[in-house]
């Protein structure tokens, strides 16, 4: 009895060795260790990648559980690529779906937020009695007589990118005064450049008095429009006697409508 128990054990090693050797021969190691190529092991640096694309139905290898990774790939052969990627042929269905990207639609990426431009463009003068001149670090001198002059400074924007149109949304002025007179902005109008006054994007009438010291302030619209044309900003001002008042920028600011 002791002789027929210690054979069992023996028996059973025996029986494993053999149930391992048909898995084997089913399962030869490099097709377990590359999980869908025999050729294409872990170690290789696009197992992933051809991995993925089998995944898809992009690819099915090359016959016999093989991807041939080193064999050149014919323009027949790309063009069948190409349509299981794209779904480019009739009754075909998208591997990849290309309106979006990182979860987002793709509209979301055919909009554009503000844009905000400097316009450092030629100030104009609206009669003889006013003059547009440089100052020192790029400012225009807007001089005057004593009284009211006007200036005009064409604002450069976008009215439409692609599709979309754009309209005004701000204008921010920053000023300084460069002689000893009292200077006030008395209005700040921004108007589409093709109908004058008749399409007024921007008109603030509040009263800016310019000071030595510099500044700047901001007119908005609530709800901003497109001009037909270009847009123009015009400035308002009031000198108590002869003098210049310097204005150092202009930045505009557009918003989809």
């Amino acid at each position: 009895m002791p002789a027929a128990r210690s054979r069992r054990p023996a028996h059973r090693r025996a029986l494993a060795v053999v149930l391992l050797a048909l898995a084997l021969a089913a399962f030869p190691l490099g097709v377990l260790a590359s999980h869908q190529f025999a050729d294409v092991p872990n170690s290789n640096p696009f197992h992933n990648d051809i991995d993925a694309i089998a995944d898809a139905g992009v690819t099915t290898g090359c016959g016999g559980g093989n991807y041939c990774p080193s064999q050149a790939v014919t323009r027949e052969q790309m063009a069948a690529f190409m349509n299981r990627l794209g779904a480019l042929g009739p009754g075909k269905v998208p591997v990849v779906n290309a309106t979006k990207l990182d979860g987002l639609d793709s509209t979301a990426f055919l909009q554009s937020g503000d844009v905000v431009m400097n316009n450092v463009g030629t100030w104009i003068a609206s009669s003889a009695s006013v003059t547009v001149s440089a100052g020192a670090s790029g400012a225009i001198l807007l001089r005057s007589v004593a009284g009211t002059g006007y200036w005009i400074l064409p604002l450069v924007g976008p009215l439409a990118i692609g599709m979309q149109r754009y309209g005004l949304a701000a204008v921010e002025v920053c000023h300084g005064i460069l002689s000893t007179s009292d200077a006030t902005i008395l209005n700040t109008t921004a108007y589409d450049a093709e109908q004058a006054f008749v399409n007024v994007l921007i008109n603030d009438p509040t009263d800016r008095f310019i000071e030595a010291t510099g500044g700047c302030f901001t007119v908005t619209d609530a709800t901003p429009q497109v001009a037909a044309g270009g847009v123009q900003l015009e400035l308002q001002i009031s000198f108590s006697a002869p003098g210049s008042a310097s204005i150092t920028s202009v930045r505009s600011t557009w918003t989809p409508v």
